[in-house]
């Protein structure tokens, strides 16, 4: 980017064009966020990126400097305080100050003391001193003494809306009466499901795009959830987007039908994303329960313990059998078992355009489901078994017209890497489409030089998934 700018070219762009281009820069080098949560205490350091920028000339310079000055950072650290207050000493910089960005535990009140006339939003990430000096709100001074890693806050005159929340459970009652305003919350720790959902079925959150739940160690003993019953709570989620839900401790399917179901008013997800234990995910699956309309879904059994064949078996079929997912786009499932699924059938999700498979298999089993999904376009299998038994591959004609990447891993790469690639070699040679194969990079370097001549493959581009993720 900065050798481009730098071309004598960029001296002759338009204004219109400068600025979008220099806007975009900001977007996706400099501004980064974790969902939605300003958390990367190198923000500082990404904000030097901006100078060969505006060292082009006055134009790139007239459209840079808002940007390089529109947030005020300030981080807190066993050794002192770091903070780019000093950009703002000259005259006039102080206008444009969007957003105050405080990094582990700085005292936001001594810093709005100095006064920023155009500010629009705080962040406080790990600590809340001084919090409750912002323009007289009620709700700031509650936060300052709950469970809060995260916040972000959106100014307007004398009012102070939090739009961007991350907090433990025991602030539930705090989120019950900020809702209207919040844009993403995030709650973690949470002991109580009861009380978990009675403040979801009792607030309004007109403007929540994303809500991450994330509950408290399930193990036996650990705490008392109570009579969890389902909800209906009409309206709630009108303008949800994203849904993640860790280790619900109760029947998950309560939990998603009170907040992405119909009744919460909650249209279709663009992400819905369900995590937990063993047990807990293969009932999911099993119970064909209908899940929340999303573009995509994550299913994921958390562990590094490897459950028994059959239930690895059990857990895939049962998913891919879900009618609920018919419409779905992206689909990812996670379920660690001892030894590699060697049967898949009755594939009902027959639209989906990208399938994450983080499940041991076999060769043969991903052929059997691109002959069911004619639509798939995205394949990845990260656990592809090795044995020489299972790396044998039917002869046929053509698996999948449409499938354009795939990304392979291996289960076991002590087989060796000529009777690997072979059957790699097969494999791919019966998708017509494939532009793009992902390989591990010892095994992409073998495949690359076996392919030699061959005129199907010679186009196809091999990497290695240090270059490209799927």
């Amino acid at each position: 980017m900065v050798g481009l700018v730098l071309h004598p070219f960029a001296r002759a762009l338009p204004c219109d064009v400068v600025n979008l281009i220099v806007r975009a820069f900001y977007t996706y080098h400099v501004a980064l966020t974790v969902r939605g949560f300003p958390t990367d205490p190198r923000f500082g350091l990404r904000l030097r990126r901006l100078v060969p920028l505006a060292s082009v000339d006055s134009q790139w310079r007239h459209a840079v400097l808002p940007l390089l000055y529109r947030t005020l950072v300030c981080e807190e650290y066993a050794g002192g305080r770091r903070s780019n207050l000093g950009l703002f000493a000259a005259k006039g910089r102080r206008r444009w100050v969007r957003h105050l960005l405080v990094l582990g535990g700085g005292n936001a009140g001594e810093l709005l003391s100095v006064g920023w006339p155009g500010l629009e939003q705080m962040s406080v990430v790990g600590g809340f001193a001084g919090v409750e000096f912002m323009r007289e709100s009620v709700d700031l001074q509650a936060l300052s003494r709950v469970n809060a890693p995260c916040v972000s806050m959106r100014l307007m005159n004398s009012h102070c809306a939090i739009t961007h929340l991350w907090v433990g459970g025991d602030a539930l009652p705090l989120v019950r009466r900020i809702a209207r305003d919040l844009v993403s919350l995030r709650v973690g720790d949470i002991a109580d499901g009861v009380e978990l959902l009675a403040v979801l079925g009792d607030a309004h959150f007109q403007a929540l795009e994303a809500l991450t739940l994330e509950f408290r160690d399930a193990s036996p003993g650990s705490h008392v959830v109570g009579d969890v019953r389902p909800l209906a709570v009409p309206g709630c989620f009108p303008a949800l987007r994203a849904l993640v839900v860790r280790h619900c401790p109760f029947d998950v399917r309560v939990c998603l039908a009170a907040i992405g179901g119909a009744s919460a008013g909650c249209g279709r997800l663009g992400r819905l994303e369900v995590y937990g234990s063993r047990a807990d995910v293969l009932a999911l699956a099993e119970s064909r329960a209908v899940l929340p309309p999303a573009r995509s879904v994550v299913v994921a059994c958390v562990g590094v313990a490897r459950a028994p064949v059959d239930q690895a078996e059990r857990f895939v079929a049962a998913a891919l059998s879900n009618r609920s997912l018919f419409s779905v786009g992206s689909l990812s499932l996670t379920f660690i078992g001892s030894r590699p699924v060697a049967f898949v059938e009755g594939v009902a999700c027959v639209g989906l355009r990208a399938l994450e498979l983080r499940v041991p298999l076999r060769l043969d089993v991903a052929e059997r489901l691109l002959e069911q999904m004619p639509r798939l376009q995205r394949l990845c299998l990260p656990y592809v078994a090795t044995e020489a038994t299972m790396l044998s591959v039917r002869k046929g004609g053509v698996l999948s017209k449409s499938l354009q990447l795939l990304s392979m891993g291996f289960w076991d790469c002590r087989q060796d890497l000529r009777a690997l690639s072979l059957a790699v070699i097969a494999f791919v040679g019966r998708l017509p489409e494939l532009r793009t194969l992902v390989h591990d990079s010892h095994v992409a370097a073998a495949v690359r030089r076996m392919i030699g001549g061959n005129d199907q493959l010679r186009n196809l581009v091999i990497t290695d998934h240090t270059k490209l993720s799927f």
